[in-house]
């Protein structure tokens, strides 16, 4: 076997292939995206894939319609991963996951840590900081979908990237890493209590790399 029975962290993508073409069928076949080469439908697909000897081996796939809901693929990759010789120990997801019914179903699998989507006056006031830090975040705070969820903020040096200075502030959804700190998972590089020094490491795509200290429990809804 090329994967053994131990737990595995899964990253999970979106990934688009644009298409000029007709639909095959029916036009719930095709997604739209960022325009691109002239058009901006796609055809989509999910994908769970592991990190062995820092490369990606796929280990599950989904197609993606156009009138169906990001949660129902899910769903529908999950019933693939049910069925692999392995326990999933967390997952790492791209800012495509950023909403409630998609993070309420992937922290219902495992721990979870996503990117967030930098828009409205709640989400700016948390990132006008110079230091990493812990905190709660509410999304549509005041509604009946209200979700309040773990929100790291990691704070490193723009030094080095292309002539760049500054600090760099990026905040991530992290349900539930406690247990993922607890099974010495490859999740972050560091466990150490943070500094109040901003950062120098943080995450870059699949590669998330926060620091885990005393996370909040897992999401939960209002």
């Amino acid at each position: 076997m090329i994967l053994g029975p131990g737990p595995r962290i899964i990253c999970l993508n979106f990934v688009d292939i644009h298409y000029h073409g007709c639909p095959h069928a029916e036009a719930g076949e095709l997604c739209h995206t960022k325009p691109r080469d002239g058009t901006s439908q796609c055809h989509r697909y999910l994908v769970g894939f592991v990190l062995r000897r820092a490369k990606p081996l796929i280990v599950a796939v989904t197609p993606v319609r156009g009138d169906e809901s990001k949660s129902d693929a899910i769903e529908r990759l999950f019933d693939h991963v049910a069925a692999l010789p392995f326990t999933v120990a967390g997952l790492l997801a791209d800012h495509g996951f950023y909403n409630d019914a998609s993070i309420k179903r992937l922290d219902a699998v495992a721990p979870v840590a996503l990117p967030i989507i930098r828009r409205g006056k709640q989400m700016a006031e948390k990132l006008d900081t110079t230091v990493s830090y812990w905190t709660e975040y509410v999304m549509y705070k005041g509604s009946e979908r209200e979700l309040h969820f773990p929100l790291a903020v990691c704070v490193s040096y723009k030094q080095g990237n292309r002539g760049k200075h500054g600090l760099l502030v990026r905040a991530y959804v992290a349900c539930d890493l406690a247990d993922v700190r607890r099974k010495k998972s490859k999740l972050s590089t560091s466990t150490a209590q943070p500094s109040r020094q901003p950062s120098g490491r943080c995450a870059k795509r699949v590669r998330v790399r926060i620091q885990l200290i005393r996370p909040f429990g897992c999401c939960s809804s209002s």
